[in-house]
C-alpha cells in the first residue's frame, strides 16, 4: 500500500511540474487582464514572463536543475532551482539573467512609446523598469542579492554611491531601497568573493540600474495612469 501511495505521489509531482507553468500563466494572464484590461494585462504578463525565462534559460545554460516558472496572481512569479551544489558565480549569473531579459523588454517598450506615444507602451516601459529595479534590491531572495557576493567592497561602495545619486536626481524611492540593501551588505561584509572579485557582475549590475533609471527619467509618469500602480515611487 505504501509503495502504491509513493508511486501516486511521484506521478502527481511530475504532473504538477508539467502543468504548473501553463496553468499558472493562464490564471495570471486572466487575472491581470481583468484588473488592468486586455492590453496592459497581456503586456505585464509578457514582461514578467520574459524576466523569468531569463532566469530559466541561464540556469539551463549553466547546467543547473531548474523547473519552468510558476506564476502567482497578486505576487508575481518564481523559478524553482536546486542550487545546493551551485557555485556563487553561477547563481549570480542566473539571478542577473532575469533583469537582463527584463531590460531588453523594457527598452523595446520604451522605443515603442517614443515611436507611438501610446500610453500603454509608456506604462509597460516605466512599470517594467520599476519591476526589475525592485528585483535588483540586494536583499533576501531578490535578484540583486547574489551578485553582491561576487564583487569587492570597493565595487559595492561604488554601486552604493551611484544608487544614492540616482535617488537624489530622480527622487524615486526604489533607488533608496537599493542603496539600503547595498549598505546592509557592505556593513555586514556579506560580499567576500572567495576566488577574487568578478568585475563582470559589477559592470552588469551597475549598467542595469543605469538603464532602468534612464527609462524612468525618459518616460514620465504623466504619460499614463494606472489604478493601483506606482507603488514603489511617488
Amino acid at each position: 500500500m505504501n509503495g502504491r501511495a509513493a508511486v501516486v505521489r511521484s506521478l502527481l509531482r511530475k504532473l504538477w511540474r508539467r502543468a504548473s507553468f501553463p496553468l499558472s500563466v493562464t490564471i495570471f494572464l486572466v487575472g491581470m487582464c481583468k484588473y488592468y484590461g486586455p492590453a496592459l494585462g497581456l503586456g505585464f504578463t509578457v514582461i514578467l514572463l520574459v524576466h523569468e525565462m531569463g532566469h530559466f534559460t541561464e540556469a539551463k545554460r549553466r547546467g543547473l536543475p531548474v523547473n519552468y516558472p510558476v506564476f502567482i496572481l497578486g505576487l508575481g512569479a518564481y523559478v524553482e532551482i536546486n542550487a545546493a551544489d551551485a557555485k556563487a558565480e553561477a547563481l549570480a549569473s542566473m539571478k542577473l539573467a532575469g533583469p537582463v531579459a527584463g531590460c531588453a523588454a523594457a527598452v523595446v517598450c520604451t522605443l515603442m512609446w517614443l515611436i507611438t506615444k501610446g500610453s500603454t507602451w509608456a506604462a509597460l516601459a516605466r512599470e517594467g523598469a520599476f519591476l526589475n529595479l525592485f528585483n535588483l534590491i540586494p536583499l533576501w531572495i531578490l535578484d540583486g542579492a547574489m551578485p553582491m557576493v561576487v564583487i569587492s567592497k570597493l565595487q559595492t561602495a561604488m554601486l552604493l554611491v551611484s544608487a544614492l545619486a540616482l535617488w537624489q536626481v530622480l527622487d524615486e524611492r526604489v533607488f533608496f531601497y537599493i542603496a539600503v540593501g547595498i549598505m546592509y551588505r557592505w556593513l555586514m561584509k556579506m560580499n567576500r568573493p572567495t576566488g577574487g572579485p568578478n568585475t563582470r557582475f559589477f559592470v552588469c549590475y551597475g549598467a542595469l540600474v543605469i538603464i532602468f533609471a534612464a527609462i524612468v527619467w525618459l518616460v514620465p509618469a504623466s504619460a499614463y495612469k494606472i489604478y493601483g500602480a506606482h507603488i514603489l515611487h511617488k
